[in-house]
């Protein structure tokens, strides 16, 4: 667990620490995404095996309120309708540095356009250490969407 607590410290600081293009956040994100699966298989290399699905890294990463109070900004982002996602997110995602932001922005973004977002809000219902009122809101969005 340190070594991989280690690697993605060293991610988060270069992400911060450099300008750096969508390219390379979206690698550097997989990769840490990369690091997160194989520390998680690690850990339970002697319990019931259970692989994160893909929705779920990319939620860990992003962070679960963040997407449901910024679902609306995803969605027309992946549309087309933002220009610059990472601006629009200011508010609701509790991100303090561009860089985070940046990222949070990618992320969300990326849950959409490979159609997870009604898995995402599907799993944010159903996780036990969510506050009540991002389930609520979750919820909210899932009725909305037609679920």
């Amino acid at each position: 667990m340190a070594l991989a607590a280690d690697i993605i410290s060293d991610i988060n600081t270069f992400l911060v620490e450099n300008s750096i293009d969508r390219e390379v956040v979206e690698f550097l994100m997989n990769l840490k995404m990369k690091v997160l699966e194989l520390d998680e298989q690690r850990i339970n290399s002697g319990k019931k095996k259970t692989e994160l699905s893909q929705t779920e890294v990319l939620l860990r990463s992003l962070g679960k309120k963040d997407f449901v109070y910024c679902y609306e900004v995803f969605k027309k982002a992946a549309k087309g309708n933002i220009g610059n996602v990472s601006e629009a997110i200011v508010d609701c995602s509790g991100a303090r540095k561009d860089t985070s932001r940046r990222t949070k922005a990618s992320v969300g973004v990326k849950l959409f356009r490979l159609g997870l977002e009604i898995e995402a809000l599907k799993s944010i219902v159903e996780a036990e250490k969510i506050e009540q009122d991002v389930k609520d809101e979750a919820l909210r969005m899932l009725k909305l969407e037609g679920c």
